[in-house]
């Protein structure tokens, strides 16, 4: 059957262009999930302190960072100010690597 005014769909004509399993599914339409902004704070303060060669652990309530002296006092004093800043965040993330198989601590 042809389409017709009263029938635009008729005889596989997609009128306006777009069928059913062209339209997205609502999961993909959905924006992921945004981290936590601490969190990615927390992260890179440790990676820089790795690169570093600054050692941070925790015993699950305080901080403790080790530095080689030849880390400039201003690099130690700003990532003692970022761990203290970020400090629950950053105890998550150790215990989290500490719990993980075979991570080093």
């Amino acid at each position: 059957m042809p389409p017709t005014n009263a029938n635009p769909g008729a005889g596989g004509a997609r009128v306006h262009g777009i069928s059913k399993s062209d339209a997205a599914s609502p999961s993909r339409n959905q924006t992921p999930a945004q981290p936590n902004p601490a969190a990615r704070s927390a992260t890179i303060i440790l990676n820089e302190a790795t690169a570093l060669g600054i050692c941070v652990g925790t015993d699950g309530n305080e901080l403790v960072m080790v530095a080689p002296l030849r880390v400039p006092y201003e690099t130690r004093r700003a990532l003692e100010i970022g761990l203290d800043k970020y400090r629950k965040e950053v105890i998550d993330l150790i215990l989290l690597q500490a719990a993980r198989p075979g991570a080093v601590s």
